[in-house]
């Protein structure tokens, strides 16, 4: 006799969200951390998304970008991070998430430097 088993969509989607993060770091051989939290409402954080030298300049990043995208704006989840620069332009590096929706976070209360981005409909 088989139980009913009730999987809590938050636990759900985390667990998807990192089997996707897994996909799209063996597919275009990024580095990536992301995590969906939870505050008051579900949001992805990304964490750290590198893309090899060599592989720069080949549309790579906004692939991954795109797909993660999509992924916030089909379950209605906002995103947030904070840009690392180690070896790249702080400014060059919001152009780029600015292409993807991505803000500077005005509230005074958050990190500084804190990028956000809410879903598309």
């Amino acid at each position: 006799m088989r139980k009913n088993v009730t999987l809590d969509p938050f636990t759900f989607w985390s667990d998807f969200l990192q089997w996707g993060v897994k996909a799209l770091k063996k597919k275009y051989g990024v580095e990536l951390e992301m995590s969906l939290k939870r505050i008051n409402v579900p949001y992805i954080y990304l964490a750290y998304l590198e893309v090899p030298k060599r592989k720069r300049e080949e549309g790579v990043g906004s692939k991954v970008m795109q797909s993660l995208c999509a992924f916030a704006d089909g379950r209605g989840y906002p995103m947030t991070m904070v840009p690392q620069h180690e070896d790249s332009d702080l400014e060059r590096l919001y152009k780029f998430y600015n292409r993807f929706g991505f803000v500077k976070n005005t509230d005074k209360r958050k990190i500084p430097g804190t990028l956000i981005r809410k879903p598309k409909k």
